[in-house]
């Protein structure tokens, strides 16, 4: 309500008489903070639903448009060099991984993420180009879903909604 007065609750932020809270900058730089420090330290705290790992820019936006609009939280990483840092930093609920990377292939980085035993756990989609014939270098008990691009739009949605269930 404008106008109307307001005081300082310590815990809460700024409030009127009415008891609505109203955010308080210097509190929510703090959450913010202390949620970013969980993370770096491989807390369980993420805003990040999926981790797109994808060179191509053009596949990238393309997945990046089509999940975010659905309501997703989408990071991307351009490589597989330093991913699996990338993995453990934002700790995704999913992981969409390109085979074909700069500095280190999706293969590679695969594996590593499913020898750390803090992060084996994380749903991984592969996304390869190279058809069926390529998909024999990949075990199935190493990802968990494979998909070839091009891909359908809605194909990629029902898959992330099966490894995920609805946005939220």
């Amino acid at each position: 309500m404008p106008g109307a007065p307001r005081q300082f609750d310590p815990a809460y932020g700024w409030r009127d008489r009415q008891t609505q809270f109203r955010s308080n900058p210097a509190l929510t730089s703090v959450v913010t903070l202390l949620i970013r420090e969980g993370r770096a330290r491989g807390g369980e705290v993420s805003d990040t639903d999926i981790l797109l790992i994808e060179d191509e820019p053009n596949i990238a936006e393309a997945v990046r448009f089509i999940l975010t609009r659905d309501g997703w939280r989408l990071d991307h990483w351009g490589e597989g060099g330093q991913a699996l840092d990338h993995i453990a930093r934002l700790r995704p609920r999913l992981v969409i991984l390109d085979i074909m990377l700069p500095a280190q292939s999706g293969l590679e980085v695969l594996s590593g993420l499913r020898a750390d035993p803090s992060l084996a756990a994380t749903p991984v989609l592969i996304l390869t180009a190279r058809g069926t014939a390529g998909r024999s270098g990949i075990a199935p008990a190493d990802a968990d879903r494979i998909m070839s691009k091009p891909f359908d739009n809605d194909e990629l949605r029902r898959t992330v909604v099966e490894m995920l269930g609805a946005p939220g």
